[in-house]
Protein backbone atom coordinates (compact mmCIF):
# COMPACT_ATOMS: atom_id res chain seq x y z
CA UNK A 1 0.00 0.00 0.00
CA UNK A 2 1.19 3.47 -0.62
CA UNK A 3 0.29 4.35 2.59
CA UNK A 4 -2.45 4.02 5.68
CA UNK A 5 -5.12 5.27 4.16
CA UNK A 6 -4.98 3.40 1.12
CA UNK A 7 -4.66 0.17 3.39
CA UNK A 8 -7.50 0.76 5.24
CA UNK A 9 -9.82 1.94 2.67
CA UNK A 10 -8.77 -1.60 0.96
CA UNK A 11 -9.02 -3.51 3.76
CA UNK A 12 -12.05 -1.64 5.45
CA UNK A 13 -13.89 -0.10 2.79
CA UNK A 14 -14.04 2.97 1.14
CA UNK A 15 -15.83 4.58 4.00
CA UNK A 16 -13.47 4.44 6.59
CA UNK A 17 -10.44 6.99 6.87
CA UNK A 18 -7.23 6.63 9.17
CA UNK A 19 -9.21 9.15 11.29
CA UNK A 20 -11.90 7.08 11.77
CA UNK A 21 -10.11 3.86 12.72
CA UNK A 22 -7.70 5.72 14.85
CA UNK A 23 -10.28 6.88 16.85
CA UNK A 24 -12.29 3.35 16.32
CA UNK A 25 -8.64 2.03 17.63
CA UNK A 26 -8.10 4.10 20.60
CA UNK A 27 -11.49 3.53 21.87
CA UNK A 28 -11.53 -0.35 21.67
CA UNK A 29 -8.27 -0.48 24.08
CA UNK A 30 -9.29 2.05 26.29
CA UNK A 31 -12.89 0.07 26.41
CA UNK A 32 -10.75 -3.26 26.62
CA UNK A 33 -8.89 -1.73 29.56
CA UNK A 34 -11.63 -0.80 31.43
CA UNK A 35 -13.32 -4.02 31.12
CA UNK A 36 -10.17 -5.95 31.86
CA UNK A 37 -9.74 -3.91 35.37
CA UNK A 38 -12.98 -4.87 36.44
CA UNK A 39 -12.93 -8.46 35.50
CA UNK A 40 -9.56 -9.30 37.44
CA UNK A 41 -10.65 -6.90 40.51
CA UNK A 42 -14.09 -8.86 40.20
CA UNK A 43 -14.08 -10.55 44.42
CA UNK A 44 -15.72 -14.04 44.08
CA UNK A 45 -15.49 -15.68 47.24
CA UNK A 46 -15.79 -19.21 48.18
CA UNK A 47 -19.38 -18.77 49.93
CA UNK A 48 -20.89 -17.26 46.37
CA UNK A 49 -19.53 -20.30 44.43
CA UNK A 50 -20.97 -22.56 46.78
CA UNK A 51 -24.16 -21.02 46.79
CA UNK A 52 -24.02 -20.55 43.17
CA UNK A 53 -23.64 -24.52 43.18
CA UNK A 54 -26.53 -24.71 45.48
CA UNK A 55 -28.74 -22.46 43.44
CA UNK A 56 -27.91 -23.95 40.35
CA UNK A 57 -27.76 -27.94 41.56
CA UNK A 58 -30.52 -29.04 38.68
CA UNK A 59 -28.16 -27.39 35.73
CA UNK A 60 -25.38 -29.26 37.19
CA UNK A 61 -26.98 -32.41 37.74
CA UNK A 62 -28.01 -32.37 33.61
CA UNK A 63 -24.71 -31.94 32.96
CA UNK A 64 -23.55 -34.61 35.01
CA UNK A 65 -21.04 -32.60 37.16
CA UNK A 66 -21.20 -33.37 40.37
CA UNK A 67 -19.70 -31.52 43.98
CA UNK A 68 -16.24 -33.71 43.73
CA UNK A 69 -13.10 -32.14 44.35
CA UNK A 70 -11.30 -34.95 42.60
CA UNK A 71 -13.04 -34.23 39.27
CA UNK A 72 -11.20 -31.84 37.65
CA UNK A 73 -11.74 -28.94 35.02
CA UNK A 74 -8.25 -28.81 34.13
CA UNK A 75 -4.97 -29.65 35.82
CA UNK A 76 -1.02 -28.20 36.03
CA UNK A 77 1.87 -30.31 35.75
CA UNK A 78 5.10 -30.32 35.81
CA UNK A 79 7.15 -32.85 33.73
CA UNK A 80 10.49 -34.13 32.17
CA UNK A 81 10.42 -35.69 28.76
CA UNK A 82 13.30 -38.45 28.08
CA UNK A 83 13.37 -39.78 24.20
CA UNK A 84 14.13 -42.36 23.23
CA UNK A 85 17.41 -42.97 20.35
CA UNK A 86 16.16 -43.54 16.82
CA UNK A 87 17.48 -45.38 14.28
CA UNK A 88 16.39 -46.71 10.90
CA UNK A 89 15.33 -49.29 9.44
CA UNK A 90 16.17 -51.10 5.80
CA UNK A 91 13.80 -48.81 4.06
CA UNK A 92 15.50 -45.76 6.17
CA UNK A 93 12.20 -45.14 8.02
CA UNK A 94 13.08 -43.90 11.49
CA UNK A 95 12.16 -46.65 14.46
CA UNK A 96 12.55 -47.04 17.90
CA UNK A 97 13.70 -50.37 18.80
CA UNK A 98 12.54 -52.16 22.27
CA UNK A 99 15.89 -51.30 23.55
CA UNK A 100 15.81 -48.21 22.74
CA UNK A 101 12.45 -47.73 24.63
CA UNK A 102 13.99 -49.89 27.73
CA UNK A 103 17.25 -47.75 27.29
CA UNK A 104 14.99 -44.59 27.01
CA UNK A 105 12.98 -46.10 30.74
CA UNK A 106 15.78 -46.35 32.37
CA UNK A 107 16.97 -43.41 31.96
CA UNK A 108 13.90 -41.62 33.52
CA UNK A 109 13.31 -44.25 36.17
CA UNK A 110 16.96 -42.98 37.57
CA UNK A 111 16.58 -39.43 37.19
CA UNK A 112 13.50 -39.64 38.93
CA UNK A 113 15.07 -42.31 41.50
CA UNK A 114 17.67 -39.60 42.26
CA UNK A 115 15.19 -36.51 42.29
CA UNK A 116 13.21 -38.40 45.09
CA UNK A 117 16.44 -39.41 47.03
CA UNK A 118 17.28 -35.74 46.59
CA UNK A 119 17.75 -33.35 50.02
CA UNK A 120 15.21 -31.04 48.23
CA UNK A 121 12.19 -32.82 46.57
CA UNK A 122 10.25 -29.66 45.73
CA UNK A 123 8.72 -28.27 43.05
CA UNK A 124 11.29 -25.71 42.79
CA UNK A 125 14.15 -28.65 42.64
CA UNK A 126 12.15 -30.61 39.80
CA UNK A 127 12.08 -26.99 37.62
CA UNK A 128 15.54 -27.22 37.56
CA UNK A 129 15.71 -30.72 36.42
CA UNK A 130 13.41 -29.97 33.96
CA UNK A 131 15.20 -27.00 32.77
CA UNK A 132 18.33 -29.20 32.09
CA UNK A 133 17.30 -32.28 31.13
CA UNK A 134 13.88 -32.44 29.29
CA UNK A 135 13.77 -33.14 25.73
CA UNK A 136 10.67 -30.86 25.46
CA UNK A 137 11.32 -27.74 24.11
CA UNK A 138 7.89 -26.42 24.71
CA UNK A 139 8.34 -26.24 28.28
CA UNK A 140 12.40 -26.26 28.44
CA UNK A 141 12.39 -23.14 29.65
CA UNK A 142 9.91 -22.80 32.20
CA UNK A 143 10.86 -25.78 34.03
CA UNK A 144 8.80 -28.29 32.11
CA UNK A 145 5.98 -26.56 33.26
CA UNK A 146 1.78 -26.92 31.51
CA UNK A 147 -0.31 -24.89 33.44
CA UNK A 148 -3.67 -25.14 33.78
CA UNK A 149 -4.42 -27.33 30.67
CA UNK A 150 -8.08 -28.96 29.90
CA UNK A 151 -8.97 -32.08 28.74
CA UNK A 152 -7.92 -33.43 25.50
CA UNK A 153 -5.16 -31.14 25.01
CA UNK A 154 -2.81 -33.32 25.85
CA UNK A 155 -1.96 -36.63 24.49
CA UNK A 156 -3.78 -39.62 25.99
CA UNK A 157 -1.57 -41.05 28.56
CA UNK A 158 -0.65 -37.94 29.73
CA UNK A 159 -3.86 -36.73 30.54
CA UNK A 160 -5.13 -40.05 31.89
CA UNK A 161 -2.05 -39.54 34.38
CA UNK A 162 -2.53 -35.73 35.24
CA UNK A 163 -6.64 -35.75 35.66
CA UNK A 164 -6.52 -39.16 38.02
CA UNK A 165 -8.69 -38.57 40.56
CA UNK A 166 -6.19 -39.92 42.89
CA UNK A 167 -3.84 -36.85 42.18
CA UNK A 168 -2.51 -34.69 45.19
CA UNK A 169 0.30 -31.66 45.08
CA UNK A 170 3.55 -33.13 45.08
CA UNK A 171 2.95 -36.87 43.04
CA UNK A 172 5.35 -38.25 40.73
CA UNK A 173 5.67 -41.13 38.25
CA UNK A 174 6.86 -42.16 35.12
CA UNK A 175 4.37 -42.18 32.00
CA UNK A 176 5.24 -43.53 28.39
CA UNK A 177 3.92 -41.89 25.65
CA UNK A 178 4.86 -41.62 21.67
CA UNK A 179 7.39 -38.92 22.23
CA UNK A 180 9.18 -40.87 25.03
CA UNK A 181 9.33 -41.10 28.90
CA UNK A 182 7.80 -38.15 31.12
CA UNK A 183 8.59 -37.90 34.75
CA UNK A 184 5.36 -36.55 36.03
CA UNK A 185 4.85 -34.36 38.75
CA UNK A 186 1.98 -32.99 39.76
CA UNK A 187 0.77 -29.35 40.93
CA UNK A 188 -2.64 -28.50 41.03
CA UNK A 189 -6.38 -29.34 39.67
CA UNK A 190 -9.78 -27.30 40.18
CA UNK A 191 -12.71 -29.34 40.42
CA UNK A 192 -15.44 -29.41 37.39
CA UNK A 193 -18.28 -27.90 39.68
CA UNK A 194 -16.10 -25.19 40.99
CA UNK A 195 -14.92 -23.94 37.89
CA UNK A 196 -17.83 -23.32 35.79
CA UNK A 197 -19.76 -22.17 38.98
CA UNK A 198 -16.66 -19.30 39.35
CA UNK A 199 -17.12 -18.63 35.40
CA UNK A 200 -20.57 -17.65 35.37
CA UNK A 201 -20.63 -15.78 37.87
CA UNK A 202 -17.79 -13.56 36.69
CA UNK A 203 -19.49 -14.13 33.18
CA UNK A 204 -22.53 -12.68 35.09
CA UNK A 205 -21.56 -10.02 36.77
CA UNK A 206 -19.24 -8.61 33.60
CA UNK A 207 -21.94 -8.55 31.82
CA UNK A 208 -23.78 -6.73 33.89
CA UNK A 209 -21.43 -4.15 33.86
CA UNK A 210 -21.21 -3.93 30.05
CA UNK A 211 -24.88 -3.25 30.08
CA UNK A 212 -25.26 -1.08 32.76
Amino acid sequence: YADAEEMIATEMGKGASFDAYAQYTRETFVGMGVYDKFAEGLEITEEDIDAYYEDNKATFDENKITKSDTDFAWVGVRHILICPEKTKDANGKEIVTEEAWETCRKKAQALLDSFLAGKEVTEEAFAELAKQYTEDPGSKNNGGLYDQFFRNEMVAEFETWSFDAARKYGDTGLVKTSYGYHIMYFIEGEAQWHYYANAQLRSDACKKFLEE
